[in-house]
């Protein structure tokens, strides 16, 4: 496991008389990388356990029973709990546990069917298509931890941010109310629209370091298009690792960008064109030019671009950075070919970005190791 600090800068209103106290002028975010389930859950427990006052939650489902006990413990101090899981994790022995005990507890991204008036026909979404990808916890309003994944025991790597954060903190709130309220991903408008509403209005967190922190929350910040857009604007290099790749536009941009003799290469897992076999091949057929391998892990495997992390064509780095997101790759669209898709407009989930201002810092060298890791257990897959 490896941990680096990266410290956020909190907005406060400068005086001009004395020069400011720094240290309550920028508190640290930890990022690290984590190996399975548990350990990814111990950084949620050790803020259950730590929570005063209130403990609001977002995860896929709850089958950790440590993390189960230390909500549980949590509320029986008398800290206010509210907890969002997936719809089709209700049966989780952590979610049962949960609504026995009376905690405020809403069940996300249960399916969705509406009029579509471009194809001028019913479209349908079940509930595994929708899904509920959030794994963030905020206590006190102030102490958070976000990661591409947890609540679960399986294996897997993945990363963890925490810290504290006035404005992160806010941000994640806003997300969770509308979650908790009712407005995740399936919420649409009586023209097919999305309902929900942009919850974070700062979305870069400057560091008093080289990096920079960005959030962005999925659907109402589409996800996979920031990707798209980073590898159009790319420099020098384009690597991406992801359990399964379903999108035909990000396809393009590499194949794209590879046409143009840039530094492109694709590490998919195990369950590649599982999530649709015609998107995948999108990428495997009409993308020559892009080198794509399969990992041998049978462990899934976290999504992780890396946008410019090598030195441009001018000898220069151009703002690298690791663009880590809660769920593969997934289509852009609702619709392909006709066919109703899954696709990030109709799943919940956030993407954290960091990014260096030189040469790639300690934080980003960590999450790189993991794709050369995966990169090590690949074989080509053309």
């Amino acid at each position: 496991m490896s941990r680096h600090l990266v410290p956020v800068l909190l907005c406060a209103g400068l005086g001009a008389c004395a020069a400011p106290d720094t240290s309550g002028l920028f508190n640290a975010l930890e990022v690290h990388t984590v190996q399975g389930g548990a350990e990814a859950d111990a950084d949620l427990i050790a803020l259950a356990d730590a929570a005063t006052v209130e403990l609001r939650i977002a995860l896929p489902g709850l089958s950790d029973p440590d993390l189960t006990d230390a909500v549980l413990a949590a509320w029986d101090r008398g800290v206010e709990v509210w907890v969002v899981v997936d719809v089709d994790h209700a049966s989780d022995a952590g979610v049962a546990a949960i609504a026995d005990a009376g905690i405020g507890l809403k069940l996300a991204d249960g399916g969705l069917t509406y009029y579509d008036f471009g194809t001028n026909r019913d479209v349908s979404w079940t509930s595994t298509q929708t899904r509920m990808t959030h794994a963030f916890a905020v206590a006190d309003r102030t102490e958070v931890v976000m990661a591409s994944g947890a609540g679960d025991l399986l294996g897997g790597t993945r990363v963890v941010f925490t810290g504290h954060s006035e404005e992160l903190g806010e941000d994640l709130l806003t997300e969770h109310n509308q979650l908790f309220g009712g407005s995740d991903a399936t919420a649409v408008t009586a023209f097919n629209a999305m309902a929900k509403s942009i919850a974070d209005i700062r979305w870069v967190y400057p560091s008093q370091d080289d990096e920079l922190v960005e959030v962005w929350f999925n659907p109402q910040e589409r996800a996979v298009k920031r990707i798209t857009d980073a590898v159009y604007r790319a420099t020098s290099s384009i690597r991406i690792v992801t359990e399964d790749f379903a999108d035909e536009g990000l396809a393009r941009a590499l194949q794209r960008k590879a046409e143009d003799g840039f530094d492109v290469e694709v590490i998919v897992g195990a369950s590649f064109g599982s999530t649709s076999s015609a998107l995948s091949d999108v990428l495997r057929n009409q993308a020559p030019d892009v080198p794509l391998l399969q990992s041998v892990s049978t462990e899934p495997l976290p999504t992780i671009a890396f946008v410019d992390y090598d030195r441009a064509r001018d000898g220069r780095y151009h703002m690298p950075s690791a663009m880590v997101l809660t769920h593969p790759i997934l289509s852009a669209a609702r619709l392909f070919a006709d066919v109703e898709v899954v696709n990030d407009q109709l799943v919940d989930g956030a993407l954290y970005v960091v990014e260096a201002h030189g040469a790639p810092t300690q934080p980003l060298q960590d999450l790189a190791a993991i794709y050369q890791d995966q990169r090590a257990l690949a074989e080509d897959l053309r």
